[in-house]
Parts: C-alpha cells; structure tokens; sequence
C-alpha cells in the first residue's frame, strides 16, 4: 500500500466519523427543537387560557379578563326575557307602613277644601315604594322591686327575660348582622366600619369574632344531621378549593345536594382530604364531579362527569387548535343532547326515547374515532425508553373515549345534573371572602366559618333566608331552618 493509499484512507474514516458526529449532533438538535416546539406551544396554551376555555376560576382572569363569554350558541332571538318565561317582579304589598295622600295642588290652598275632600274626592292611582329604615334600636329594660308587698310579704323583684344578661348587650337583630356581614365577604374592618358609619355602634373586632364563635357553636348539634341525610342521598355533586389559613394553602371539600350542604377544611386535597370530609367513603350513590383523579377512587359509587368542565375544554381546543375538526362537532353534540334532554325535562318527561340514546352513542363514538385519526398515538422511538407523550389535546381524547359512560349518564338518567355548577356555588363564597380578607388568621376561624356556611347554604335551599336562619340559630332553634 503506497503512501497516498494510507493518507487517502485516513482521510475516508476521518470524513466518516465527521458525518457521524454530525448525524448525531442533527439528531440531538431535531429532538431539542421538538421539545421547545411542545414547550412553546404548552406555554402559549396556558397563555390563552382563562375561565371560559378551562377549569380555571373567573378570580384568576386577573385584569385581563376578558369579555364574558357564554358556553351556549348564539341564536336568532333578541335579548332579554323570552315570551312565557317566568319573570319576577314586586307585587303590591298587603301590609303598608303608611300612606301619603297626594291632592290636586290647585285645591289644597282652596277654602272649600275640606268640604271637597268629604264629598266628591275619590281615590285615583296608588303606586307603591319599598324602602328600608335604617335607625337604632335601644331597648331600656327596667326591673322594679316591691319592698313589702301588702298580700305576698316580703322583697320581690322582676327577672329580666332570658338572654338579656349584661348591663349593655347586643341584640339578636344585630348579631344576626354581624354574622351575615362576616359571611357575605366582609372582614371585621369593614364590618366595624359599616356599623359605626350606618347606626352610630361602636364594635371591637373580639366581639364580632365571639359573635361568630356563639353563632357556629349554636348550630353545631344539625351538622351531623346534614351530613348524614347526604350520606343517605341518590345523587351528590363534590368539589374541592383552595383557600388560605394562617398563611398556608389548605383545602376546602363540597358535598352537596339540592337540600344541603356540608363543607370541611383539611390540609390535603385529594382522597385524605376527601375521607376526612366523611361523605365520600360512606357515600354509595351517584357522584357527580369534575374529573379529579382521586374522586375515581371511589369504586362503590356510580361516577358522573360534569358536562359544562368538558365544553370549556373543548373550547380551549378549538381556540388553540383550529385544524381539530372532531372538537367543534363533539361540543355541538354534546350541547345539543343537554338542549334535547332540557326540553324533555320541561314537558314533564323522565327519559329520553331509546332512538335519541342511540343515535347520540353511535355519534359519540364516530367522533371519537375521528379525533383519534387527527391524533394519532405518538411513535415511541428506540433512542429513549418509556412511553412518549401524548399531549393535551390526545389525552382528552382518550379520557372522553374511557369516560364516555359517566359523561352520557346525565342523558340516561335525568336524576343526575348536567353540570357540577351547584357544588362550584357552594364554594364561591370562599373566593369573595378570601378576595376582600385575604385569608383565615386560624383554623378554628375557618371552621367556624365553614360550619355557619354549611347551615345557611343548607337552610336556603330550604326556602329560609340567612337573616332569618342566623336569628333561628341564635334562638337555639336551628333544626327548624332544615325541616328536621
């Protein structure tokens, strides 16, 4: 092998080890791009997401909320109330407080106006305004003492009525204001405030926390109650939030129905949280919630997903993914089959006809199948072990097609909601509260808020407004808000 051979060889293998090593480097840099690519877009889709395309809360729209949008079509009627719907509105009241008479301007000042009055004014038009009278009531209860009495003998003194202890006290209207006030959002400043500004009432901060304290502590004895008659229900919606205690995040758990409401705090969110809640592990009916993995724990319940959870999520797809045909045609589906059941809850009917059930199953079905052709399952390469990614849009996906029972068996049974909008109103509250105070200082604070929240979301459904159910509990006659 001559000289030029050798040289011309070892030029070969280092040429060859260059394309190697630039393969590589191409290959490396491919993979690189495309985790940047997914990271791009997964950031941009958090971008874009706000309350009306996700699970995310309206409070965490921040100041660039956007316009609220609603999550059903447009349509071709105007807005407002549509012809036979059920309106409200003031009726005229059988009790009036007073009256004020209004007469012609001309004959007040007229000499004969008396006489008129007596005999040809006749009433005309009545019109009735509703006001509120905002004044302090103070109520001097005085006892007297007879030093001999001629028939009995002896000193007697009349006792003051039960609940009337100190020298100056609070009444129950009062109290039950407080209380309200303090459940309504309103941190003890501002109730403070409010009462000095409006009735002229000095108020310290530990007596609004002891009016709270008594008022919890009255109704302690019917949460139990409540939590059992949910126990015992057919069909129950559960939720879960965040909120803040003495400066760390702890958990909120909803159980709730159309009669009750029962909430607990616990540090945790998922299955402990929800097992010290105690109504999902003794629960054995129809839960309705949003999907939370750890609510699937449960085996012993029938699961029902919320329907509204997954319209948004469709939306967020059609926004940040245009080129997904399946979501738009799943999102008409499934909007139409609650429209379709809605109008059969409304003549009266409990199901819906077999044909309707399934025409909208095989619909499901080939909806499915086309958004799994626009996704297909990613290709696992032999560089790097495990499964690869799938991504959000086929995971959906694949989490509607293995959850298609519990997302159509609000359409098979009409027990079961369509969303999970009333446990989400059970906890809205909180979001307010926490928006003007901040957080909770204590737990016993939060509990005692979560037990007075629990009974007046509770009697409410009942028909019973909170001032009414606060003055009951204070009363110590709390079960008759419940109809226990």
């Amino acid at each position: 092998m001559t000289e030029t051979e050798k040289v011309l060889i070892q030029q070969n293998e280092f040429l060859q080890a260059t394309v190697k090593s630039l393969n590589e480097n191409i290959q490396n840099q491919t993979e690189t791009i495309q985790k940047l690519t997914e990271k791009i877009t997964d950031l941009e889709e958090k971008l874009n997401k706000d309350s009306h395309n996700s699970s995310k809360p309206p409070s965490s729209d921040g100041y660039s909320k956007p316009e609220p949008k609603s999550l059903r079509p447009k349509s071709n009627k105007k807005a407002g109330g549509q012809k036979g719907h059920k309106f409200s509105n003031l009726d005229a009241p059988k009790k009036v407080d007073r009256t004020i008479s209004h007469y012609p301007e001309k004959c007040t000042n007229c000499p004969m106006f008396e006489k008129c009055k007596g005999l040809i004014c006749v009433e005309g038009d009545k019109r009735y305004v509703f006001d509120i009278v905002v004044k302090t009531d103070v109520v001097l209860h005085q006892s007297y003492r007879m030093n001999a009495c001629a028939l009995h003998g002896g000193i007697s003194k009349g006792e003051f009525p039960e609940g009337v202890n100190g020298f100056v006290q609070y009444g129950e209207n009062l109290s039950s204001l407080i209380v309200n006030l303090n459940m309504d959002g309103l941190s003890t400043d501002h109730i403070q405030n409010l009462l000095r500004d409006m009735f002229d009432i000095p108020l310290s901060q530990g007596t609004i926390i002891n009016k709270l304290k008594k008022c919890a502590s009255q109704i302690v004895p019917v949460i139990p109650r409540i939590k059992e008659k949910l126990i015992q229900s057919e069909v129950l919606n559960f939720d879960e939030t965040g909120i803040r205690v003495d400066g760390k995040i702890k958990w909120v758990h909803s159980s709730s129905n159309n009669d009750f409401t029962y909430l607990t705090l616990n540090q945790k969110r998922g299955k402990d949280g929800m097992d010290a809640n105690g109504v999902p592990p003794l629960f054995k009916g129809i839960a309705v919630h949003d999907c939370w993995k750890a609510y699937w724990r449960y085996s012993d319940v029938k699961h029902a997903i919320c329907g509204v959870h997954i319209l948004r999520e469709l939306v967020g797809v059609m926004e940040n993914h245009p080129e997904q045909r399946w979501a738009k045609q799943f999102y008409d589906m499934l909007y139409e089959l609650y429209c379709r059941k809605k109008s059969y809850e409304d003549c009266g009917q409990q199901k819906l006809d077999k044909c309707y059930l399934d025409y909208y199953d095989l619909q499901y079905d080939e909806i499915i199948r086309l958004a799994k052709r626009e996704n297909p399952q990613p290709v696992v390469t032999k560089v790097k072990r495990g499964i690869k990614k799938k991504g959000k849009v086929l995971a959906l996906v694949c989490r509607l097609e293995n959850l298609k029972d519990s997302l159509l068996l609000f359409a098979r049974d009409f027990s079961v909601p369509f969303s999970n909008n009333s446990a989400e109103r059970t906890i809205r509250n909180l979001k307010s509260k926490t928006k003007v105070a901040g957080n909770f200082r204590s737990d016993e604070g939060a509990e005692w808020y979560l037990k007075i929240r629990s009974y007046l979301d509770s009697a409410r459904k009942h028909g019973i407004n909170a001032f009414g159910a606060i003055r009951a509990a204070f009363a110590g006659y709390p079960e008759l808000c419940l109809g226990f």
